[in-house]
């Protein structure tokens, strides 16, 4: 295979979807979400402060998209939240995962000038539906508001991936974004959390030190090689492709935690692999 800037996007996208896997497993087994969300920022953040005099700063146009791209990580953190809060995850993730390969499609030609072909966007779609096919025939176990709630978080999906990607372009050089990107994401989610949760927040960081730190050392890889594949592949392609992270975490599932693969499950996975195979012909 000839190692072309699609073909290598590929690859660091799948490895980027397989680390992300690994991640979330760990992430699900702490005992509070905040806590070991902050210690894994703190993991990556406090490497990339340590970086800072390395890189240059950012310039006018890279600190404009570097802001607005903090604000849409930390809309989608407050969505993800809420969403999981009001609904089950059996039906947020699917209707959030799903829609958000769907609107990066929509917004990346105009955004980004990232194209794509009828048969690359027909991959694109069933990769969505395949996704979104975990949460059918649950709806009658949502209400309107966890529906509203979840479709917002797919939204703030597409807004982060579509704002990584732009500022990946506008940097110099691709450690100069990924660099500033953990360090300020760090800052700001110290700050906030502080604000919210108050000395306590200390204990909370402490029971989740070791797992936080893992997936802290795990994300600087699958945040990485995915803001690198954003920057040479097309970002529309690359956002469906991502989801095949559900085909890693049905094996850890299966292979790690004795858990059972479902006919649901089956069926998404097959669909995804379908949307993969048609993408990767249409890219050749």
């Amino acid at each position: 295979m000839e190692m072309t800037d699609a073909n290598l996007a590929f690859i660091l996208i799948i490895i980027s979807a397989m680390v992300l896997a690994v991640l979330n497993a760990i992430f699900k087994s702490g005992q509070s979400m905040l806590g070991i969300r902050l210690a894994m920022s703190f993991s990556y953040g406090s490497l990339g402060v340590l970086m800072l005099p390395f890189v240059p700063l950012p310039s006018s146009e890279l600190a404009t998209i570097l802001a607005l791209t903090m604000v849409v990580h930390f809309a989608y953190q407050q969505a993800q939240v809420a969403a999981y809060t009001e609904t089950d995850l059996t039906i947020a993730y699917p209707v959030s995962r799903g829609t958000a390969p769907l609107v990066v499609a929509v917004i990346a030609p105009f955004l980004l000038g990232d194209e794509l072909t009828i048969h690359s966007l027909a991959g694109v779609i069933v990769i969505s539906l395949s996704v979104l096919s975990l949460g059918w025939g649950r709806g009658a176990q949502a209400t309107q508001k966890g529906l509203l709630l979840s479709l917002a978080l797919g939204l703030g999906v597409a807004g982060y991936t579509l704002t990584d990607a732009w500022g990946m372009r506008v940097a110099n050089t691709p450690i100069t974004f990924m660099v500033w990107f953990f360090a300020i994401d760090w800052i700001l989610m110290t700050l906030w959390s502080r604000w919210r949760v108050g000395p306590k927040l200390w204990t909370l960081v402490r029971v989740d030190a070791v797992r936080g730190s893992i997936c802290g050392f795990l994300g600087i890889f699958s945040f990485g090689f995915g803001f690198y594949a954003f920057r040479i592949g097309n970002v529309a392609e690359l956002a469906a492709l991502r989801e095949v992270s559900i085909i890693f975490a049905a094996i850890i599932s299966f292979v790690f935690l004795g858990e059972q693969v479902s006919r649901r499950r089956i069926f998404a996975i097959a669909g995804i692999l379908a949307g993969v195979l048609i993408i990767r012909l249409a890219s050749s």
